[in-house]
């Protein structure tokens, strides 16, 4: 047993038929890709991909030096996620693990987990931790592991909600979990730019710009957790704005504000 279990919950993806010998690495791990852990006989690479339902972290197996053989991938998300491995055959999927029969060089195997939100995230990022194990083709050493850690920003986990300006106005009074702050930023004379970048950074959506009054709606990815967005612009003869997140739970509300407050004051004048 590798000592990675609990955490949250996992799906089966479905087994695909374990075909010993076939090679199952194509292309190489896309440029985009993050390296996040390995070996000097494997790297470990992964991106994060934003789908509707779920947040889709696409993990890279590429073998370095020769080919290897009975590698087997596990991922534990934190309790917060859900989690579903899906993988294309030769390679299969049981549960939490992956098993990939053979890789060789020259290109990588891809192994998805699709996580969605169990419970409101109460920090900047989701961790799930991961560990590779795998052998040599002659097989003639012991089998060798690798643990690695897969952060993923909250960010990566917020969807837009559509709703039209009076469910907004009867959603605030439930979502009690306030935080306010004034900020200077760029964006506080820009109504128009303060929502665009909003909405295009935290994956939320707009609800309605009245004057120098913005307001934006989002959601956790497989929840029914909504976080509200008002800003009120224009303060401080155009140089400040007052920044507004509501939730239903304290550290969600703390972790969309941060987020926020990052992101424009990235545009800090």
């Amino acid at each position: 047993a590798s000592g990675m279990m609990g955490g949250g919950g996992v799906g089966n993806g479905g087994m695909g038929a374990a075909a010993a010998g076939v090679v199952a690495a194509s292309q190489p791990a896309p440029p985009t890709a993050t390296h996040i852990g390995g070996d000097p006989f494997i790297r470990v690479l992964y991106e994060c991909l934003l789908n509707d339902d779920a947040t889709e972290l696409r993990v890279y197996l590429e073998p370095t030096t020769g080919a290897l053989r009975n590698l087997t991938l596990q991922l534990e998300p934190p309790p917060t996620l859900r989690i579903i491995m899906k993988a294309s055959p030769p390679a299969a999927v049981a549960g939490a693990r992956a098993m990939v029969p053979m890789l060789s060089p020259g290109g990588a195997g891809v192994i998805s987990a699709h996580a969605a939100c169990t419970s409101p995230l109460g920090g900047p990022e989701a961790v799930l931790l991961g560990q590779i194990a795998y052998s040599d083709v002659a097989s003639v050493a012991e089998p060798r592991v690798c643990s690695f850690r897969i952060p993923v920003p909250l960010v990566s986990f917020l969807r837009p909600k559509p709703i039209p300006t009076p469910t907004f106005g009867q959603m605030w009074p439930g979502h009690a979990a306030e935080g306010k702050q004034m900020l200077a930023c760029a964006a506080a004379s820009d109504p128009t730019g303060f929502m665009a970048l909003v909405t295009k950074a935290l994956h939320i959506s707009a609800v309605q710009t009245i004057g120098m009054e913005c307001i934006a709606c989002g959601m956790l990815v497989g929840s029914q957790d909504t976080i509200l967005l008002h800003g009120k612009l224009g303060l401080m003869n155009g140089r400040a704005l007052e920044l507004t997140i509501r939730s239903r739970d304290p550290r969600l509300t703390d972790a969309v504000q941060r987020a926020a407050i990052e992101l424009l004051q990235g545009r800090a004048s």
